[in-house]
């Protein structure tokens, strides 16, 4: 299992739009993969903008279906760029282990 993290920064006014857009497109889309095992999208303000946290839990294989060969490259929405002030062009991947 690989965690992918990815961020994305608004502004506050945009902020509510690309958090729509996130949760009614672009993670129901991630679902879809084999291997996909759910994300988290964490938020806050720092220095008057939005900062997004994805993180996503998935196989390598599913990062590779969703990413392409080139998996650290950032996939950005098409919509994304309008709500979005500067973003990752790379994810940061880890390899997750259980504690249970």
């Amino acid at each position: 299992m690989i965690a992918r993290l990815w961020r994305g920064y608004s502004t506050p006014e945009k902020a509510n739009g690309y958090r729509v857009i996130l949760l009614r497109e672009i993670l129901p889309d991630l679902n879809k993969s084999l291997g996909y095992d759910g994300s988290f999208v964490l938020k806050r303000q720092i220095s008057g903008e939005i900062e997004f946290l994805i993180i996503t839990l998935e196989s390598m294989e599913a990062v590779r279906q969703f990413a392409g060969p080139k998996y650290e490259r950032a996939v950005i929405h098409e919509e994304a760029p309008a709500f979005l002030t500067r973003y990752d062009t790379e994810s940061i991947h880890y390899l997750c282990h259980e504690n249970k």
